[in-house]
């Protein structure tokens, strides 16, 4: 009886992570045209920021992540990083906002995706997750060195538009008609 149980049990497990895997782990993804911070910047500011949104990938997490839904997230991101490639400064904004919770066996899929982003010139930037899980993510090749962790969606949003500004100060202030 006792042996049984556990193939009950072992079986359900097994049912269980096979229909969660088919469970999509990206909730959608978006570029900086499509999604802005909450800053209030002046029009110059703003319309750099939309020509340039394209260079700001933002990619919304959900549910929980284990092996196999981190590999969903690989494959599905890899035509992105190609299009980085050779194109000049980028970010990838990873929010954790909706994921329940980061299994061991994931955290060596974000770590592939570091090293993805590294290599095409781009800059991994995490937001929403919980202490746990950046605990969880620091310990491996995600340290705060070469991921920039932030709170939230808003702040990731802004930490990536102020990268995009730098070296751009004349757009500080809305421009003056010389005719005023």
């Amino acid at each position: 009886f006792r042996n049984i149980t556990k193939l009950i049990n072992a079986n359900g497990i097994a049912l269980f992570l096979m229909d969660y895997s088919q469970v999509r782990a990206i909730k959608y993804i978006v570029n900086g045209r499509e999604i802005r911070s909450n800053i209030d910047r002046p029009g110059p500011m703003e319309q750099f920021l939309y020509d340039e949104g394209r260079r700001i990938h933002i990619i919304k997490l959900q549910g929980y992540l284990f092996f196999a839904r981190s590999h969903q997230v690989i494959v599905q991101l890899e035509p992105l990083f190609e299009t980085m490639r050779n194109s000049g400064q980028h970010f990838v904004l990873i929010d954790f906002k909706g994921v329940a919770g980061i299994d061991s066996t994931a955290v060596m899929g974000f770590v592939q995706l570091r090293q993805m982003a590294e290599e095409v010139g781009g800059e991994l930037v995490f937001s929403g997750l919980t202490e746990e899980s950046k605990v969880d993510l620091d310990k491996s090749e995600l340290s705060a060195e070469r991921v920039k962790y932030l709170d939230d969606l808003n702040q990731g949003l802004a930490y990536c538009e102020d990268q995009l500004l730098i070296g751009h100060d004349d757009l500080r202030r809305d421009k003056v008609s010389a005719s005023e």
